[in-house]
């Protein structure tokens, strides 16, 4: 009797959470989402971020506001999404580093990334090998000769807790090279040092040295996409130029707390789809030099950012990066 009296519980409680979610979604948003920014104002994320909240708030008729929550390599953001309530009334918009970088980069994990659940990827954020417009490089096999035949060779990044530095390092590391990081603190001075002929070689975002790319002030070996860019077409991918195994770019994806009804993430993933897709959007990428990446669904995302976890995690520890 009391067995049967539990399972009656346990099948009531089952079939009540059913008809809880749905009516969720039915309804959502019933009052204004908060769409979480682990940046500053005035980035691309954050852009990108009060782009996807005018498109779902006139699509949904509903108020969708941005919150910069910037600092601790993101952790501060992550936190912020993972303290809500999981009802889908707060998502983010993050990039790679943070459910595949920032949790690996501390001896005691400052959150566990499985409580982020991800609706879907948006867009990648292209990487490439910049070297000055004078410089006698031209080819990817120019610059692999030359690094084998000056041990020490230096190259710019962001730094090395950034992407930009684990993925090149990740490169070397498939082509037998060794080079010294130099870590510049954003775009605007490596890419002026590089400009400038201070620095011989950089691995930088290809969004922001686009402009100094079609200008002739700076020339790019490889870029890390699938295929060539638009805006850059003369610029072979890793994969032409005999890496066809080099490659993972930056993303920066549409995520909410894990726990959220399942019904109410379909209903996001729809939407911010519906959004990738729009011509509102494309238009934003073409302007930001950045590419097209949906994800086909969330368990396709799921997937791919498990991949990203190991890779980076794994070269974390390989390289003894570490903020504590």
């Amino acid at each position: 009797m009391l067995r049967r009296s539990i399972s009656g519980l346990l099948l009531s409680a089952l079939i009540a959470v059913v008809p809880v979610g749905k009516a969720l979604a039915d309804n959502y948003p019933s009052k204004p989402v908060r769409i979480i920014v682990p940046y500053a104002p005035g980035g691309s994320s954050d852009s990108l971020a009060r782009l996807l909240a005018r498109y779902l708030g006139e699509k949904f008729n509903q108020t969708f506001v941005v919150e910069n929550k910037s600092g601790g390599g993101t952790v501060i953001a992550a936190r912020e999404v993972i303290s809500s309530e999981p009802n889908g009334y707060t998502i983010a918009l993050l990039d790679t580093s943070t459910p595949a970088v920032a949790p690996f980069l501390y001896k005691k994990q400052p959150f566990d990334p499985a409580n982020l659940q991800p609706i879907t990827r948006l867009a990648s954020i292209p990487q490439g090998l910049l070297v000055p417009a004078s410089s006698k490089l031209n080819t990817l096999d120019d610059f692999i000769s030359y690094v084998k035949s000056n041990p020490g060779a230096s190259y710019a990044s962001f730094g090395n807790t950034s992407l930009s530095y684990f993925l090149f390092e990740d490169f070397l590391n498939k082509a037998g090279l060794k080079m010294t990081q130099v870590g510049y603190k954003g775009a605007a001075p490596a890419l002026q040092d590089l400009i400038g002929d201070h620095i011989g070689i950089g691995f930088l975002d290809v969004s922001t040295s686009t402009p100094h790319i079609q200008a002739g002030k700076l020339k790019a070996l490889a870029i890390v996409t699938e295929d060539r860019l638009n805006a850059v077409p003369s610029v072979p991918t890793f994969k032409e130029s005999g890496f066809p195994d080099y490659y993972r770019t930056p993303w920066f994806g549409v995520f909410t707390r894990a726990g959220t009804p399942k019904q109410v993430v379909d209903k996001l993933n729809e939407a911010v789809m519906e959004f990738g897709k729009s011509e509102l959007f494309a238009k934003w990428l073409r302007d930001n030099n950045l590419v097209l990446s949906l994800s086909d669904s969330t368990a396709a995302f799921e997937s791919g950012i498990q991949a990203d976890t190991q890779v980076y995690s794994t070269l974390i520890k390989q390289l003894g990066v570490s903020l504590d």
